[in-house]
């Protein structure tokens, strides 16, 4: 499994509970109008049961009566839809064990970010994070006066010579997949002093409730999923005297 497979496994783990009491509400049984949409709600609650138990790393013991109980079904249903996994190579059994296949994953992925987008505030996505060390690209970057003159044009600022580093925890690192239905302002890349650059995808933010500013995401960045790169006219750490591990929040508007 990849590494951001392993981190959406571990945050659809740790919501498991919620998510599935919210197919219980949006898809409730007696409303459902055909057996296919009721029995794909029901293949959902098997694969999420299993990722709350561990499946998707490991193969787990656990029986068709223990997942009938659990979810509610006749064991007879339990077993029919064990079945229907199996076939589809959604599920592999072997010797009273359980173990989810990559499909089974993708669907639950699939299923969190329907559920996220639905459930994040229309206009509002948020990111908490701490305040970390850079590696002075970003002073590099914005030296360039065509990527300074774009952010200039966009957000109707000058900025710093100098991005604010922000590492955000693992739960929060699925919210930028989300960005990608965000507007967004994308300078392409351009060719400076006979040195091929490459693109950068902007969104309009604001750091702690108090400061505007933009989040930056260069197209050749060498920094991981983790780190968001925040961008504003005053040097933020010393406007608001910030160092190194304070908290902060970066919300996208």
């Amino acid at each position: 499994m990849s590494i951001r497979a392993s981190v959406a496994v571990d945050i659809i783990i740790s919501e498991s509970a919620v998510v599935h009491n919210i197919i219980g509400m949006i898809h409730p049984q007696s409303i459902f109008k055909t057996g296919a949409a009721k029995m794909q709600a029901m293949v959902s609650e098997i694969v999420i049961l299993l990722l709350r138990l561990g499946a998707a790393k490991k193969p787990v013991r656990i029986t068709t009566g223990e997942i009938a109980e659990e979810l509610g079904f006749s064991q007879q249903t339990a077993s029919r839809l064990l079945i229907g996994l199996e076939k589809g190579k959604m599920i592999e059994r072997k010797d009273g064990q359980i173990r989810l296949l990559p499909p089974a994953i993708s669907q639950a992925m699939a299923l969190k970010r329907t559920l996220d987008a639905a459930l994040v505030e229309k206009g509002k996505l948020t990111f908490r994070g701490i305040v970390a060390d850079g590696k002075r690209e970003g002073a590099y970057f914005l030296s360039i006066p065509e990527y300074a003159n774009a952010i200039k044009r966009q957000f109707g600022f000058q900025p710093f010579p100098g991005t604010l580093n922000i590492r955000i925890a693992a739960e929060e690192i699925e919210k930028r997949l989300m960005l990608r239905s965000r507007h967004a302002y994308v300078k392409k890349g351009f060719v400076w002093k006979d040195k091929k650059l490459g693109g950068v995808t902007m969104y309009a933010a604001m750091l702690n409730g108090m400061q505007k500013g933009a989040l930056v995401f260069p197209d050749k960045s060498t920094h991981g999923l983790d780190i968001l790169e925040f961008v504003a006219e005053p040097n933020l750490r010393e406007k608001f005297n910030l160092k190194t591990g304070d908290l902060v929040v970066c919300e996208v508007i």
